[in-house]
């Protein structure tokens, strides 16, 4: 049964909502993921904790639905694991956006909305809308980077990078022009570019050092770019018009691959990068998937006599795109293996789609589909949409972006819309329960008290390993407590990519030690108590969780000071 707690805040409900287990259910396996939805009034609660059947209470880790970049990271996934706003309730809305060409994403990152638009990007908080700062950077229509706590916008005729909390410019890179699309960050390396429209035209890929924006190579580009780069396996992924698709490498910019298959080339739609292949529409109202390391063809299929403009976004064994013209099928999902259609409905698409929750986002550029839009990501049934009234003579071209339970929406109105009814956060872990009838318990505290809780009673049947943790995977600290620098140890029995990140009792990530493939074995990680901007962390508990092929583990350790 059910235990709901509930209290109303002035913005927002306050309650927790165990998603699973599901109430009632009964599972073949001996573990089993704990996934619970938090409102607390738009204000983050101090932890999430978590009892089965009155045993000493478990600290659940905050599941990071952040999303710091273009199409919410650099291989332009469009996909969020955040649940979705249901219904077209809008939570507010703030003038921060332009009348004409509205393209780019809003970047959400720890409550934080940066948007670009009217000349400046913007900083609001992410519950009210409300501004934090603003940092002139002239015309521009794509969104920043987030990385460590620094903001990396591409403006009128440079790149800037700028402190994340206070707007304040860290250095600026003169050259590119605001053709350039989102600054690319990978590994302490910016790639940005810009167009040189002196005969013949090219573009310039420049590669700039994340700490002080130094130069370290720049290569040219026959054709235009007009979309944004990816980034995968240490390379840079350029498209252009009228010019290549190409693989730069990171490191040197020597050119990996290229090549002109595309007919026209590309214009706005940018690479998606799933599995090692690339995903991109084109000129020739083609869908294409590329390998990403070699740059061979493995299928195209025509899906549109206009252009594919927006960048694929990704759902499970699919990708959603569309085309510009509306059309019975400009809004279609194809199948990742062959490009088969999974679903088509009628639209028009100028920026990309986004997914969250099983649910897909989008917004109609051409009459008479200048609407918002949300639908079934399986079947692309429409569950709801909404008419912010955009410039008839532009249309909605924004790309959404979907960060704890709100979805953020720039519209050529002037403004940026948030919908939804609160911010909701996710808390995720996974626990073992033998055989026989159980009861789970979620607490949300704040302020040192239980704000709102959850029960569900579930049913094992069974002691299988199931999708959970495997006794093989371990993770030792040493020493704990320590005031220096730690030594953790991480022991996995199958090779597999492998996460290890460090979260304070509110949930929110501190640092990221691990993030990449491991062998099989033994992995000794040191951590001097930092953040990811260098910063030493205060002395109290935090909480290590790592995620392998083998399984979830989560340990506690104590900094002192």
């Amino acid at each position: 049964m059910h235990v709901f707690i509930a209290l109303m805040a002035l913005a927002s409900a306050i309650g927790v909502s165990i998603t699973q287990p599901e109430d009632g259910g009964i599972y073949g396996s001996g573990w089993i993921e704990i996934r619970a939805l938090v409102q607390n009034g738009n204000i983050l609660p101090d932890s999430v904790t978590c009892s089965l059947n009155g045993e000493p209470a478990a600290l659940i880790p905050r599941l990071n639905t952040d999303w710091p970049t273009y199409m919410q990271n650099n291989q332009n996934h469009g996909y969020s694991q955040s649940p979705a706003p249901m219904t077209s309730e809008v939570l507010w809305t703030a003038p921060v956006c332009s009348d004409w060409h509205t393209f780019e994403n809003p970047v959400v990152v720890e409550g934080v909305v940066y948007q670009v638009g009217r000349s400046s990007v913007y900083a609001l908080e992410a519950a009210t809308g409300q501004e934090i700062w603003s940092y002139p950077i002239g015309g521009h229509d794509d969104p920043p980077s987030y990385v460590d706590g620094r903001l990396y916008v591409q403006g009128q005729d440079s790149v800037y990078c700028l402190d994340a909390d206070s707007g304040e410019r860290i250095w600026a890179f003169h050259g590119p022009n605001d053709h350039g699309g989102t600054p690319c960050v990978l590994e302490g390396r910016v790639a940005c570019a810009g167009y040189q429209y002196q005969s013949p035209g090219h573009t310039t890929v420049y590669c700039l050092s994340a700490s002080d924006g130094q130069l370290e190579w720049s290569t040219a580009i026959s054709g235009q770019i007009g979309n944004c780069m990816a980034s995968w396996n240490g390379m840079f992924f350029v498209g252009t018009l009228n010019g290549p698709l190409c693989a730069l490498d990171a490191s040197t910019g020597q050119t990996v691959w290229s090549h002109t298959i595309t007919e026209g080339g590309y214009w706005d739609t940018s690479p998606t990068i799933v599995d090692g292949k690339i995903y991109i529409g084109g000129m020739d109202g083609a869908v294409h998937r590329f390998d990403a390391m070699t740059g061979a063809l493995e299928w195209e299929i025509q899906v549109s006599a206009s252009i594919v403009e927006p960048t694929p976004a990704v759902f499970e064994d699919m990708i959603i795109c569309g085309a510009i013209a509306p059309s019975d099928s400009s809004v279609f999902a194809l199948r990742m293996s062959d490009g088969s259609k999974v679903w088509a409905i009628p639209g028009s698409l100028h920026g990309s789609p986004a997914v969250a929750d099983d649910v897909v986002f989008w917004g109609g550029c051409v009459e008479p589909y200048s609407r918002v839009y949300t639908a079934d990501a399986a079947t692309g049934e429409i569950i709801w949409e909404f008419d912010p009234s955009p410039n008839p003579n532009w249309g909605l071209q924004c790309t959404p972006s979907i960060t704890d339970g709100v979805m953020y929406f720039g519209s050529t109105d002037g403004n940026l819309y948030a919908f939804g009814t609160g911010l909701k956060w996710t808390y995720r872990d996974s626990l073992h329960a033998d055989p026989g009838e159980h009861e789970l318990v979620v607490n949300s505290w704040s302020e040192g008290s239980i704000a709102a809780s959850d029960t569900v009673s579930f049913t094992i049947t069974g002691s299988g390993t199931g999708p959970g943790p495997n006794p093989v995977v371990s993770l030792s600290i040493s020493p704990n407590p320590f005031a220096g620098t730690a030594e953790l140890t991480v022991q996995a029995d199958v090779a597999g990519h492998a996460t290890l990140q460090v979260f304070d009792l509110s949930g929110r990530l501190v640092r990221t030690l691990l993030s990449g493939e491991i062998a099989a074995g033994a992995h000794n990680i040191f951590w001097d108590s930092r953040d990811g901007t260098g910063n030493l962390l205060p002395s109290g508990i935090y909480v290590c969780r790592l995620s392998t092929p083998s399984g979830v583990l989560t340990r506690s350790l104590c900094v002192l000071r």
